[in-house]
């Protein structure tokens, strides 16, 4: 099993950082097929954190019309921080670790592929200080970032290198600062859901 050497820390739900876990978790390659497939880009799947909205027409042959146009999509990737939601089968690495993160809290995992691309004007704090309802075990990809976490009143910041990874148990305050382009995988633990995807990894 991938997460073998942190299942104990795991199950001690505190929050606790593991270099170099998880290396290859995705690409940017993988990135730029999956955000050039109309389902990827929808408006329930692809989020940013900028406060533009956008219009556009959509027709003939498209089925999914509520999925962003290539010139609005790259305007947005290019001057925030994006993310894609039901990912945990973006590629067969981070299903695995999806089902194994199940079979050890028994509870459903997704993922959630954050990223952003640095420009010279812009730093990137993320959606800010905050809390989640879930679970989070929080992979680097690609890049560099650091995070703050708030817990018994004091705050500690860590530095993750691509392939660390990072837990950060539900309820406690963190903020993720990103100055260079990068890639995270959060795999999201949650005690409120009560559905399994399938995880078989279908072949040809």
């Amino acid at each position: 099993m991938i997460l073998t050497e942190i299942e104990k820390e795991l199950k001690q739900i505190k929050p606790f950082l593991k270099k170099k876990l998880l290396p290859d978790i995705f690409t940017w390659e993988e990135l730029e097929s999956l955000i050039n497939l109309r389902p990827f880009v929808n408006d329930r799947r692809f989020y940013f954190t900028g406060n533009n909205r956008y219009t556009w027409e959509a027709g003939g042959w498209l089925t999914d019309f509520n999925s962003l146009p290539p010139d609005k999509l790259q305007t947005i990737i290019d001057n925030n921080v994006c993310y894609l939601c039901d990912s945990s089968r973006a590629n067969k690495r981070i299903n695995i670790v999806c089902a194994e993160l199940e079979s050890i809290f028994n509870m459903p995992t997704d993922a959630h592929i954050y990223f952003n691309k640095k420009t010279d004007e812009m730093n990137y704090d993320g959606l800010g200080r905050h809390n989640d309802t879930q679970h989070n075990l929080i992979a680097l990809a690609r890049g560099s970032i650091k995070i703050k976490i708030w817990e018994n009143d004091k705050d500690i910041v860590y530095s993750l290198d691509e392939g660390d990874v990072i837990f950060i148990p539900k309820g406690c305050d963190h903020q993720i600062i990103s100055y260079t382009s990068r890639i995270s995988v959060s795999f999201a633990i949650s005690p409120q859901n009560t559905f399994f995807q399938g995880r078989e990894w279908v072949t040809l």
